[in-house]
């Protein structure tokens, strides 16, 4: 008996590699269905080599990307029919684990009302911060791809192995001032203010002024120092550049002094430019002992983007599911 997949090798001896004019959307869709079924988060890309390796042809993308964008919505349902989901999603997690916060904003566009943003944060996983984790939170948000524009927010802590510990995201439209103020107000809302609590962020200005109108100057506010760096870099060069990352790990004030001292000797005007536009914390000597992290990059937010990056292009409901899944998961292995 010949199998269905022997069949379906292209081994047309005319030529080493045909073109795919006739291969149509719809044939497309109907190979690629079982493996988008069980990895949703495949690129257009990526299918488009496998089709071609295991069909011998050559496929335009566009085709391909149509295919897999078909078979998603067959599966899943169109993108506009994930977020009237967001209801169900919410109160799902709030059935299922009282006490969390999933707040949906909307806003009236030409009569109508649209999606504008979103916040999450599980009980459990607020519980877990709050009881087994050191008062630490890395913030970030990471652009959505494909037709979902916007930006998805976290807040990421570190447990007690020094891993990866998801505390809340959301999602916004733009890093404006108005879209940081609310998804802090969400998460001062989840997990307080709790004693020596540090917060660790780039260089985003909608983002620090978020967090002093929010918080009152009630935390403390570290920049990660990788940003300052790189805004650093493209207005001073030489000696001046060496003495820098060692300021940054510096544990003394006396250390730190005397590194900067040397930092004004090589560029006089390093100095001033950095306490003009870089006033939070970057330097260790300057940390306060309370949330015992000594990072001086926010490198636990990057570690989040990281491991998320495959769930962007996703509707957003099985975004949120998704997100969801992996942080019970992350709760539980830090119980074990």
């Amino acid at each position: 008996m010949v199998k269905l997949s022997e069949l379906d090798v292209h081994t047309c001896s005319s030529t080493s590699k045909m073109k795919g004019r006739e291969a149509s959307i719809s044939w497309i869709s109907q190979k690629v269905k079982d493996v988008v079924k069980e990895d949703p988060t495949l690129s257009a890309t990526k299918l488009q080599k496998r089709l071609e390796k295991h069909y011998n042809i050559q496929l335009s993308y566009y085709k391909v990307w149509s295919g897999s964008k078909s078979v998603m919505e067959d599966l899943h349902g169109s993108r506009e029919d994930s977020f009237e989901m967001l209801w169900s999603f919410k109160a799902a997690i709030e059935e299922s684990c009282p006490g969390s916060i999933v707040e949906i904003d909307r806003k009236k566009i030409n009569g109508k009302m649209h999606f504008s943003r979103m916040f999450v944060a599980i009980r459990a996983c607020v519980d877990g911060f709050l009881a087994g984790c050191r008062p630490y939170l890395g913030i970030d948000s990471t652009r959505l791809t494909r037709k979902c524009k916007g930006q998805l927010a976290a807040a990421t802590a570190i447990d007690g192995h020094n891993w990866m510990y998801p505390v809340a995201y959301g999602i916004i439209g733009k890093e404006t001032n108005f879209n940081w103020a609310w998804f802090m107000a969400q998460l001062k809302r989840a997990v307080g203010t709790p004693c020596g609590l540090t917060i660790h962020t780039d260089a985003c200005k909608g983002l620090a002024y978020a967090i002093k109108k929010v918080l009152h100057g009630d935390v403390e506010h570290r920049e990660c120092f990788s940003h300052l760096m790189a805004n650093f870099r493209k207005r001073f060069k030489g000696d001046v550049l060496k003495y820098m990352w060692p300021c940054a790990w510096a544990c003394t004030d006396r250390r730190y002094d005397t590194l900067m001292e040397k930092i004004a000797a090589a560029s006089p005007k390093a100095v001033p430019f950095l306490n003009r536009h870089h006033k939070l914390k970057w330097s260790r000597s300057k940390f306060s002992k309370e949330s015992k992290v000594d990072y001086v990059n926010n490198n636990i937010s990057e570690c989040f983007n990281n491991w998320i990056k495959d769930y962007k292009d996703l509707p957003v409901a099985d975004l949120w599911i998704r997100l969801g899944r992996r942080s019970w998961q992350k709760f539980t292995l830090g119980k074990r």
